[in-house]
């Protein structure tokens, strides 16, 4: 309880937002997770849930891969994300992460991820 009164007294504001889905792929949608090719287009959704226009930082695995323009207040953004499949014929498992920018130095970050289960299809003679 004193801890979340320090928080409240301090001033400090988080940045606020949803992505969905949280899985993609896997058991549930199995074709979601096979790409013929090596790079699989993964559909996430992020909406800024603040009362102020805010950017996103997004990376794949913790390596960086992008970000996003400002999104207003309450959007939602549809963004496709190119992720490539690292080995054929063998589930992976990948992380798409978005995180808020800091706008100044008071403000936390929030990071939401989608766990991606993708495979690449490719015939042994294409190896």
């Amino acid at each position: 309880m004193f801890k979340i009164l320090l928080f409240l007294m301090t001033g400090i504001t988080l940045y606020a937002h949803s992505q969905t889905p949280i899985i993609y792929g896997g058991k549930e949608d199995k074709f979601d997770s096979i790409s013929l090719t090596q790079t699989k287009i993964v559909p996430i959704s992020i909406q800024n849930l603040n009362n102020f226009k805010q950017k996103y930082s997004i990376t794949i695995n913790g390596e960086p891969v992008g970000r996003t323009s400002f999104i207003l207040k309450g959007e939602r953004r549809n963004i496709k994300i190119p992720v490539k499949i690292q080995k054929p014929n063998k589930l992976k498992t990948y992380k798409i992460c978005t995180t808020s920018i800091p706008n100044n130095k008071e403000m936390f970050n929030t990071k939401i991820c989608t766990k991606a289960y993708l495979y690449w299809a490719k015939k042994k003679n294409e190896i």
